[in-house]
């Protein structure tokens, strides 16, 4: 969350799944609340990637960071893991006790 302050900018959003607690810590480093959007378990509105790109164009979404790492992995977490198209690029990965932080850019953000 502490890439998230530094590096969000004011009218940008970031998408945040299945990381866990941030609400805590978007609270612990001040981060306004209107630039975090997030879904720890219940992914439905977000679980093809034709759901995420309504999602993400609609709700204005600049980043999406994720967790994966979980044995029990939602089919659209691998579908983000496993990405290699042109529509996000990755901006930064961090390794967290063996689970996966990504954060990717989404190209086509406004």
């Amino acid at each position: 969350m502490k890439w998230v302050k530094e590096n969000v900018k004011d009218g940008e959003k970031i998408l945040i799944l299945r990381v866990t607690p941030a609400t805590f810590y978007r609270d612990k480093y001040g981060i306004n609340r209107d630039k975090i959007v997030d879904f720890w378990y219940d992914l439905e509105e977000v679980s093809t990637p034709d759901k995420l790109r309504t999602f993400y164009s609609k709700k204005k979404i600049s980043y999406i960071m994720f967790s994966y790492g979980f044995p029990d992995e939602m089919e659209i977490m691998k579908y983000l893991k496993e990405y290699r198209g042109n529509e996000f690029t990755e901006v930064v990965k961090f390794n967290l006790d063996e689970n996966y932080i990504y954060i990717y850019k989404i190209n086509s953000a406004i």
